[in-house]
């Protein structure tokens, strides 16, 4: 048997990276310096920041650490957010800072507020919605931080073409991602936007018998016009309650219409449109969500 020599602080290091690795929550840190650096560079760049509330003893905390480096979340939140990990112990460390971002640490840890680079709350975990992040697993996890990213977090584009562009891909190529994340669901109904995201979810983009045969952009009057003259041929009665159950969540300044005839030479009955409205504030233009009443 050979005996191996080797000196003790060499085990010393080893204990030291695997203790840093299974303790995903420093400590020591000063939480509140690092929000506040955080907010410094967040207002550089406009990210917005997850503060994230949890402790070393926590199996969910430790799971929920693991999911935003290396499982599905991590490209999303990498990308799009700055992190700040906040230790709060047993429940008795930084306290006040939970208090400040209204996060009710007594419904469980981890957990979770989002903030703007101006230090405003965009969205907190009220009932403990990451507090079982084991049984949620990194799927769960994912498509929560999927689903609160797009409610919370609207990107604006520049150029009116972007616009045009980022609908495009949407309506022909399914491409959802993009488009929820230009688009402000600003007083949309919690059941009307649960729907909403439904449909985005299993949205396929057009059916291959169709084919794109017009784009037009219009204002929100022309497209109020464009509507009645879609529905003339429904009776008058049914025609308002239909197109006054239309809304849009904020008053569109240009909407685009797609339409689409199917590709069929025999068929030139089937046509079919679809609408994106867009608005444009402090420069930058934002998707209006659309809904049935």
């Amino acid at each position: 048997m050979k005996i191996l020599h080797v000196p003790f602080f060499a085990f010393l290091a080893v204990a030291v990276a695997a203790t840093a690795a299974d303790n995903p929550y420093d400590e020591t840190a000063d939480a509140k310096a690092e929000i506040k650096q955080a907010l410094t560079q967040a207002a550089i760049t406009n990210t917005p920041i997850i503060i994230v509330f949890g402790a070393n003893w926590c199996g969910d905390c430790k799971m929920l650490d693991t999911a935003m480096k290396h499982g599905a979340s991590a490209p999303l939140l990498s990308r799009d957010f700055k992190t700040v990990k906040v230790n709060v112990g047993r429940c008795d460390t930084n306290l006040d800072i939970a208090k400040t971002y209204g996060v009710p640490l007594d419904k469980g840890i981890p957990a979770v507020a989002i903030i703007s680079p101006k230090n405003e709350v965009l969205y907190v975990t009220r009932e403990g919605e990451l507090a079982n992040a084991r049984k949620m697993g990194d799927q769960g996890i994912y498509e929560f931080f999927k689903r609160v990213t797009t409610e919370t977090i609207t990107k604006g584009l520049a150029q009116f073409d972007e616009v045009r562009s980022v609908a495009e891909a949407f309506v022909l190529r399914a491409d959802t991602i993009t488009y929820r994340k230009h688009t402000d669901f600003t007083g949309v109904p919690a059941d009307t936007l649960q729907q909403i995201n439904a449909t985005l979810d299993n949205w396929h983009g057009v059916p291959s018998t169709l084919k794109l045969t017009e784009t037009k952009v219009m204002t929100s009057t022309e497209y109020e016009t464009f509507e009645q003259e879609n529905n003339k041929d429904i009776p008058e009665d049914m025609r308002s309650a239909v197109l006054s159950a239309i809304r849009w969540n904020i008053k569109p300044d240009k909407v685009i219409v797609f339409t689409f005839r199917s590709k069929d030479p025999n068929d030139t009955n089937t046509i079919a449109h679809w609408s994106a409205g867009a608005y444009q504030t402090n420069g930058l233009w934002y998707f209006a969500a659309g809904y049935k009443q």
